[in-house]
């Protein structure tokens, strides 16, 4: 006889369901404004060196007219005056390109500070409800209502566990509400670095 749902346990798991579709939206809408933040880094650094190299084309084509045609640019036609003048842009091309190589390795940094910072991961300890072990079956990680964790591959048996708590108290709630719904021989374990250290009956 399939096991029997009270309208406050269905209200229950409907609830849980909600608030895990919840987080799943937060965690994706996080990750799209991360993603948006990065094109919008990238678009920057693009630009970046777009004006780098106009600023060298420019800064190159004056310092050939300063060579060949001095008086196009209202420099004197004499030697040191020449002198001068290549000197003079020689500097501001040099440092002109040095302040732009600067800007480019400033927003690369920030660019991989926030690459780096992107992190999804499990807590190093927590408990979870296992809620079976199958020979050569496998399920979706995740499903409309439950985030189905892939347990520890024993020999040919794939095991998965419901729920990622905290504290020992709430897994066992789960373990109980389980129960109430047919499920036979689940148990809590407990995990450290995702790798199922204890089970708890």
């Amino acid at each position: 006889m399939p096991p029997i749902l009270t309208e406050e346990e269905l209200a229950k798991y409907k609830s849980q369901s909600a608030d895990a579709e919840n987080k799943i939206a937060e965690r994706d809408a996080t990750i799209e404004r991360l993603q948006e933040n990065d094109e919008a880094a990238q678009h920057q650094k693009r630009t970046a060196i777009i004006v780098a190299v106009i600023l060298f084309i420019l800064l190159l084509g004056a310092l050939i007219l300063a060579y060949t045609s001095p008086q196009t640019l209202g420099i004197e036609s004499t030697t040191n005056a020449q002198t001068s003048t290549s000197s003079q842009v020689e500097k501001t091309l040099k440092s002109e390109n040095d302040s732009l190589n600067q800007r480019i390795v400033t927003m690369q940094e920030a660019l991989d500070q926030k690459e780096s910072s992107v992190e999804f991961e499990e807590p190093q300890v927590y408990f979870s409800v296992q809620v079976g072990a199958f020979e050569r079956y496998e399920v979706p990680l995740l499903s409309k209502d439950f985030l189905l964790l892939r347990g520890d591959e024993n020999y040919y048996l794939n095991s998965y566990s419901i729920g990622v708590f905290q504290t020992l108290e709430e897994s066992q709630k789960l373990k109980a509400a389980l129960e109430k719904m047919g499920f036979e021989d689940v148990f809590t374990a407990k995990y450290k670095n995702a790798k199922r250290i204890d089970i708890i009956e």
